[in-house]
């Protein structure tokens, strides 16, 4: 929010009052440079999913630099090739596109609904809670904006039941990452002792030898 509150303060067209900003400044020419030397050197037909992660990048720089057209042009040719793009990765860009049309863009709730539906539905099927919930959000926040709360309730309800599960999910690897810690901790203090073990043996033996 602040990022929005300060290129409102500046005046003026957006893109000029973001290159104002100093560690905004910094955060767009960091960024433009990774694309520019990724792109360099990245072949898109061997390496498909990368490019498709990249373009995904690209468009959302785009957006929030607000340069719209652009943004458009990154996500509606990713999505002319969606049958060869993995269901996470399309999740990704409709959630993209959808806050494309947000409010604080090119405000077409709408629209913004109609592309974080199909990102919800594609990350329900494919059981990625973390994009159920930013795609639910999006839908809960544009139906607001339309006055249609009850939808919004919906939504909001839908988002609170993605972040909780989400959170479940969490839960049990952060379970399964101590468990296996545990168990690399118990191995190698086992080493350790038959290591000692083998110290002692060794010196036993030369004991007798000396004997």
């Amino acid at each position: 929010s602040s990022y929005f509150e300060s290129v409102t303060i500046l005046g003026g067209s957006p893109q000029e009052s973001l290159l104002q900003i100093e560690p905004l400044k910094l955060c767009v020419d960091t960024l433009k440079n990774y694309l520019d030397s990724t792109y360099s050197y990245l072949n898109p037909t061997s390496n498909w999913d990368v490019y498709v992660s990249t373009k995904i990048i690209e468009g959302a720089f785009f957006t929030y630099t607000f340069r719209f057209d652009e943004a458009k042009k990154v996500f509606f040719q990713l999505l002319e090739r969606k049958d060869e793009i993995k269901p996470s990765d399309l999740a990704l860009i409709y959630i993209n596109t959808a806050h494309l049309y947000d409010e604080r863009f090119l405000k077409n709730p709408e629209k913004s609904i109609e592309f974080a539906k199909t990102a919800f539905k594609l990350a329900k099927e494919s059981n990625i809670k973390v994009y159920q919930f930013m795609s639910a959000g999006l839908i809960s926040n544009q139906y607001k904006i339309l006055g249609k709360y009850r939808e919004s309730r919906e939504f909001l309800q839908k988002q609170i039941d993605a972040k909780e599960a989400f959170y479940i999910t969490n839960a049990e690897v952060k379970a399964k990452a101590q468990s296996l810690e545990y168990e690399v901790l118990q191995r190698y203090l086992q080493l350790q002792n038959e290591k000692h073990q083998m110290f002692i043996l060794t010196a036993s033996l030369g004991c007798l030898l000396l004997v």
